[in-house]
């Protein structure tokens, strides 16, 4: 289980890039994941509402097991205190990051792209993360 504590998005020379940062309740190795474009409408919160994206393409990034929050305390104390939409720093394709309400067992983000790009997806340990490469 991986525990989200920030999240970035910028650029890397050519790039875009997107990363999502985790402290692991384990043995410090990443989440699994799945990125994927995705077509709107996309729903968020109880009871779910749409929620509009500029944008001309989505990557829909899921990542399990993990939360925003401690599920090993009784309190579920947020771990995640940072920005729900990443719309700062310099890009090449990003429109904006947007986070949404955890799903069961994961975190959800969405990547607006001003067109449908090549990505890759990478996991790293120290810190423990998660990047998209957007080209």
């Amino acid at each position: 289980m991986g525990l989200l504590t920030d999240a970035t998005a910028g650029e890397t020379g050519c790039l875009d890039q997107v990363t999502f940062f985790f402290r692991s309740l384990g043995d410090g190795v990443p989440p699994g994941y799945v990125v994927e474009y995705a077509r709107p409408p996309f729903t968020d919160g109880a009871p779910p509402r749409q929620v509009p994206m500029d944008g001309a393409a989505f990557l829909s990034v899921t990542i399990s097991p993990a939360a925003s929050v401690d599920v090993s305390t009784e309190d579920h104390k947020r771990t995640y205190f940072g920005n729900l939409l990443l719309q700062y720093g310099e890009h090449h394709h990003l429109v904006v990051v947007r986070k949404f309400a955890d799903v069961p067992g994961g975190v959800r983000w969405v990547i607006a792209l001003d067109a449908e790009r090549p990505f890759l997806v990478d996991s790293a340990v120290d810190p423990t993360r998660i990047t998209v490469y957007i080209g």
